[in-house]
């Protein structure tokens, strides 16, 4: 008899406008697993990508299983930008997969990691994700600088530049980070994030 071969299908969406384009994603996730013979569990959520570290989103319950022992033969999703904040971090996920044995397949981009295509299209990534990290390191290291030389290290700005702190809110800084590069506290970024949520701007 031969084994069943079992996927996860994972869906994500930004905000709760786009539930059309989330069921969209379930559809095709499901047609392709049926195609190509899986048995299947879905993952879908409605969160933005610099959410999906925090609380017990969809995205930290499947790595849960997997590490709990449920070891699918694949994690699927629609397109790359589904399955990570930025690119360091989707990166830093399809890795786990590989190394607990799992490939990942994206439908839009027909990348599957179990293949050479595929492996080469993800060293391709991997040297993008590490160019980014040299862009963030060097831009938060400037933040600090021009701080430092203000004399203004270690005492609170009075004003968040906004435009700034959407973007890197969308590439996925880290709170702590952000904190920093703005020379206040983690409460002060939370709290302008949610203001910016509660807006529309983010």
């Amino acid at each position: 008899m031969v084994d069943e071969k079992v996927a996860y299908l994972y869906a994500r969406v930004s905000t709760k406008n786009q539930l059309d384009s989330l069921d969209r994603q379930k559809e095709d996730l499901i047609e392709y697993a049926k195609k190509h013979g899986y048995e299947y569990e879905m993952f879908d959520e409605i969160a933005c990508g610099a959410e999906l570290d925090l609380f017990e989103s969809e995205h930290k319950r499947l790595f849960r299983e997997i590490e709990d022992g449920k070891k699918p033969d694949a994690v699927i999703v629609t397109s790359l930008d589904r399955f990570g904040r930025d690119t360091l971090h989707l990166l830093s996920s399809i890795h786990k997969l590989e190394e607990y044995g799992i490939k990942f397949i994206s439908i839009k981009e027909n990348i599957d990691t179990s293949t050479r295509v595929g492996k080469f299209i993800l060293h391709v990534l991997s040297a993008v994700a590490e160019m980014e990290r040299e862009l963030i390191r060097e831009r938060l290291q400037r933040g600090y600088e021009e701080a430092r030389k203000k004399g203004k290290v270690g005492r609170p700005k009075k004003k968040i530049n906004e435009k700034e702190l959407v973007e890197y809110y969308k590439k996925g800084i880290s709170y702590s980070s952000l904190a920093k590069m703005f020379n206040c506290s983690i409460g002060t970024i939370v709290n302008r994030i949610k203001e910016l949520k509660e807006v529309g701007k983010l």
